[in-house]
């Protein structure tokens, strides 16, 4: 599990491809945020800090507020492709 600091901005980015393996841009996308705490921040595509550089490639600027375990659900919310992508992450304070 990869480990950030508190306060650490991260990037995280999520690639889509179609049934033929070819990278595409569905018409929506969210990535959610679960913190320690239970909160889950929501961002969606035109929200700031959601970015989409390349066909197929979105990311999230996301400054971490606080240390603990997270877990990162992004979801295409395309109809027909629902695509589902998770990681999790460890935020260390940084008095530790």
């Amino acid at each position: 599990m990869t480990s950030y600091y508190e306060g650490q901005r991260v990037t995280m980015t999520v690639t889509f491809t179609d049934g033929d393996g070819a990278a595409f841009d569905p018409s929506g996308v969210e990535f959610r945020v679960r913190r320690p705490s239970g909160v889950v921040d929501t961002y969606n595509n035109g929200d700031a800090g959601v970015t989409n550089p390349a066909v197929g490639t979105w990311k999230l600027s996301y400054v971490i507020p606080a240390d603990g375990r997270y877990v990162v659900t992004v979801e295409s919310t395309q109809s027909g492709f629902e695509a589902v992508t998770q990681a999790r992450f460890i935020a260390i304070g940084q008095g530790a």
